[in-house]
């Protein structure tokens, strides 16, 4: 960095040729941006800030982003480098990139694998009770609707006595799809557990949930299984009210799904807050 600001790159070694996919020729020369123009849109202010920390305080860079290799693909990119005040004031900086695309790749496949069930690919119960805390606490800053939709498939111990654990296994699966497939970007779909999920739904009201918590019955009692044909669902829908907790909210979801249990199975019973409840 000159001393009126201007930044340029004296030197790259060859590895840049290897971490960037792009001859030393492309990248050399008094500018920096056909360099930090590989560096991606949302990382490149964090990058900006580090530097601009590093010349007012002599300090360290350390910054990790990603960058736009030259065959297409995104790498990961750990910057460790120096400062040193040059006579006329300037600054110049030394250092080593590497690529630990590889090691965020683990890092990542590691994070998913906690917040993750294991059979589904769905959210496990832990991170849903996480969503649901975050959820509730945005929709009371902001005043919107948040309804909790709890399913449970019918009889599904008779289908693990008699087709085996495997069929059972594979109808959580299909119809955790089939629900993932029938419901907004913004809801959350998870596993609470055995053969209970639990679907979380943002900016909706009792009213629209139960709308939804019907279509989902549907899409699940038609769809055909090879082994044994159909399977059905219960349903529990409620809304979120006013200074309630997720403790209570999962509890009143809890008794709409065993009420729709109770009056037959495969339908949907929606429970108004108790402060409404007859």
């Amino acid at each position: 960095m000159a001393p009126d600001g201007s930044r340029s790159f004296p030197y790259f070694s060859e590895g840049i040729v290897e971490l960037g996919g792009l001859p030393l020729e492309a990248i050399s020369g008094p500018e920096t941006d056909p360099a930090m123009s590989r560096i991606l849109p949302e990382d490149a202010e964090r990058v900006e800030a580090q530097t601009r920390h590093s010349a007012a305080t002599m300090d360290n860079v350390h910054v990790e982003f990603r960058a736009l290799h030259a065959d297409g693909s995104i790498r990961w990119i750990e910057c460790r480098s120096t400062p040193q005040r040059e006579a006329d004031g300037g600054i110049l900086w030394t250092g080593i990139l590497l690529d630990i695309t590889q090691r965020k790749r683990a890092e990542e496949r590691v994070q998913a694998m906690a917040i993750t069930d294991g059979l589904t690919g769905i959210t496990n119960r832990q991170e849903f009770s996480r969503l649901l805390d975050k959820e509730m606490e945005r929709a009371s800053r902001y005043a919107t609707p948040l309804s909790l939709i709890m399913y449970d498939l019918d009889h599904f111990k008779h289908i693990n006595d008699r087709f085996g654990h495997n069929t059972g296994d594979d109808v959580l699966k299909t119809v955790a799809g089939l629900v993932n497939d029938s419901i907004r970007g913004i809801d959350h779909h998870g596993r609470w557990g055995g053969e209970e999920f639990m679907v979380l739904l943002p900016h909706t009201g009792l009213e629209a949930a139960s709308r939804v918590a019907e279509k989902l019955r549907q899409t699940i009692a038609s769809h055909r299984f090879e082994t044994l044909g159909s399977v059905t669902a219960s349903f529990g829908v409620v809304e979120l009210a006013g200074g309630e907790n997720s403790r209570s909210l999962a509890q009143r979801v809890d008794e709409a799904l065993y009420r729709a249990k109770a009056l037959g199975r495969n339908r949907v019973e929606a429970q108004a807050s108790r402060q409404g409840a007859q």
